[in-house]
């Protein structure tokens, strides 16, 4: 220790001998500048990283939030959707400001773009450490492009395929609205969707019959309106066009009884098919797109909800032969794109609108 402290004793009397004092001042001085970057890198970079996480989110909430108006002809042209942009966009961020372009409708696409605005009203990011660089500001900005379009492909909560002869676009009710999803029902009020009946045809009374039913009332000779999940599951995976093969059953396949609790009062996307053949296990269904059905009821065997005098919320009931589902047809948008496959052609429109963001 003695040795060290001599040491540097002689080595500050030569710096003195040689004229070196105040260089260390200097050093200070360039080594301060040095240390002031750095702190902009890591204060006014991590801000400008925040500010463009907040911004990016504001947009894409703004653009999901027009694709799904303009998925149901609500508000889609630029001057239109801008309030609601806006506001969306301001919301998302900290200081509940951001310059808000006015959204760009193309096709069944929307582009928003969002950008930096201060409370003076200045549309860059004033920055706190690196002006001492000569940089005082950032302009800071995101963009969002959300897309909607008819689901082409998913899996479906339910095993369960629906006949054209149950599904009649043309019948509206304007006045009759899903509090949930602020959109008109397709058909006026509840019905019966009814997989099979011994009793008879379970036809669209308003275009008199339908060639996709067999006369006892099954859509195929043998098939009860299933498609074949996987062992013990309560799902299946259809694509548009391909084909989905039948499961002859009567009877609901177990898993099912705990998914159609949890979704009763919910809507479920239903796949709807526009071809068939052969019958039995042998049987098949080509996918024609998706349909939204608001599941208030239904009867299987050893399964039943909503579905007598009593407990029947809708006024339909499906007493015994008939085996299906009580509810009716809405107009639905989601934001799961689990039910869309960019690589495919969308669906048909069937009132059934997927929105989703475009990478």
């Amino acid at each position: 220790m003695r040795r060290l402290i001599n040491h540097l004793q002689n080595a500050r009397a030569v710096h003195r001998a040689n004229g070196e004092r105040g260089a260390v001042a200097v050093i200070t001085a360039v080594s301060l500048v040095v240390l002031l970057g750095f702190t902009a890198i890591a204060i006014d970079v991590g801000m400008m990283y925040q500010e463009r996480a907040e911004l990016q989110s504001g947009a894409d909430a703004a653009a999901l939030a027009v694709a799904q108006d303009c998925s149901k002809d609500v508000n889609c042209t630029g001057p239109l959707a801008h309030p609601q942009a806006r506001e969306i966009a301001n919301g998302n961020a900290t200081d509940s400001q951001a310059n808000v372009a006015e959204p760009i409708v193309t096709g069944n696409a929307v582009r928003v773009n969002v950008s930096t605005r201060e409370s003076s009203g200045a549309g860059s990011l004033a920055l706190s450490f690196a002006p001492v660089l000569g940089i005082d500001s950032a302009e800071v900005g995101a963009t969002a492009v959300a897309k909607w379009g008819s689901p082409n492909a998913g899996t479906a909560v339910l095993p369960i395929v629906i006949s054209p002869c149950d599904f009649d676009p043309d019948l509206v009710d304007p006045t009759h609205f899903d509090p949930d999803l602020a959109s008109p029902d397709f058909v006026s009020g509840p019905q019966v969707l009814q997989l099979h009946s011994i009793t008879g045809t379970h036809k669209n009374t308003a275009t008199g019959g339908c060639e996709y039913k067999s006369s006892s009332g099954a859509n195929m000779p043998g098939g009860f309106g299933f498609i074949d999940p996987p062992e013990g599951q309560c799902s299946a995976t259809v694509q548009l066009g391909a084909p989905s093969y039948s499961d002859p059953g009567n009877n609901l396949p177990g898993a099912c009884i705990d998914v159609l609790q949890k979704h009763l009062g919910q809507t479920v996307l239903l796949p709807m098919y526009n071809n068939l053949g052969a019958q039995g296990n042998k049987g098949w269904y080509t996918i024609d797109g998706w349909v939204a059905f608001k599941l208030q009821g239904w009867n299987f065997p050893g399964s039943s909800a909503a579905n007598t005098a009593a407990t029947t919320t809708t006024g339909k009931t499906c007493e015994s032969p008939c085996t299906g589902l009580i509810g009716e047809f809405v107009e639905f948008a989601g934001l799961d794109d689990a039910f869309f496959d960019p690589s495919l052609p969308p669906g048909p429109d069937h009132g059934v609108s997927i929105i989703t963001l475009e990478d």
